[in-house]
């Protein structure tokens, strides 16, 4: 920038780049504007008197001549060290910007394959839910298994009230039992399954049933110990 290094122009000082900024449009000024400029210089040193430039002048001179040698290499080497910190300010942040960019860009790779894979997971969920519909359709269709479905309690949890309406279904079909005597022995189906499959665990009380319901939504006050 400005015929600067980037690392150059970062170690630089606000007041430097200005003046590395005012001496660039300096030259790109055209003669005219050039000219204008000095003529407008000239008319401020003549509104200035004698006396007032000649102190300045003398002023000037006699800092200089006050000014030792040990004292002028010691200014210099102060410049060195400031710019020499500021070259050291400008490495760590440009290390620090390569950190936070390789971050940005690792935080972005791990974005994108999460949409991926939520894409892909809402893909197969959709698959698997019109499975069940179509599933559930047919099966709606069966007299003798909606006849099952509607004698199965609804506040057992869902695998569980599954494989109940399929034991009552068999029944039928093995003449071990008639369809108008399914809600009746409803319970005795539900007792059957649980010694079959030894499920006799305990529940929690914010397990959700076929309804959506919890066990803790059925409990009243009857059932208090007190």
């Amino acid at each position: 920038m400005h015929g600067f290094t980037p690392e150059h122009w970062a170690a630089m000082s606000p007041r430097e780049r200005a003046r590395a900024s005012n001496r660039a449009s300096r030259a790109r000024r055209t003669p005219e504007q050039i000219e204008k400029s000095r003529a407008s210089s000239k008319a401020w040193r003549d509104k200035r008197s004698p006396e007032l430039i000649e102190r300045a002048r003398a002023s000037r001179k006699a800092w200089l001549a006050k000014r030792t040698p040990e004292q002028a290499e010691r200014d210099k080497q102060t410049q060195k060290r400031y710019f020499a910190r500021r070259m050291e300010t400008a490495a760590g942040r440009e290390a620090r910007n390569a950190c936070l960019r390789k971050y940005y860009h690792r935080m972005k790779a791990d974005a994108d394959w999460r949409e991926k894979r939520n894409a892909r997971r809402r893909i197969g969920t959709a698959s698997t839910q019109r499975v069940s519909e179509n599933l559930a359709r047919a099966l709606g269709q069966n007299e003798l298994h909606s006849a099952a479905a509607r004698a199965a309690p609804k506040r057992l949890p869902r695998w569980v009230r599954d494989d109940v309406i399929a034991d009552m279904v068999l029944a039928v079909l093995e003449g071990q039992a008639r369809v108008d005597e399914l809600t009746p022995q409803s319970e005795a189906f539900v007792s059957r399954h649980y010694r079959e499959y030894e499920t006799f665990d305990l529940r929690s009380i914010d397990e959700k049933d076929e309804t959506g319901r919890t066990l803790a939504d059925t409990l009243t006050e009857q059932h208090l110990p007190w």
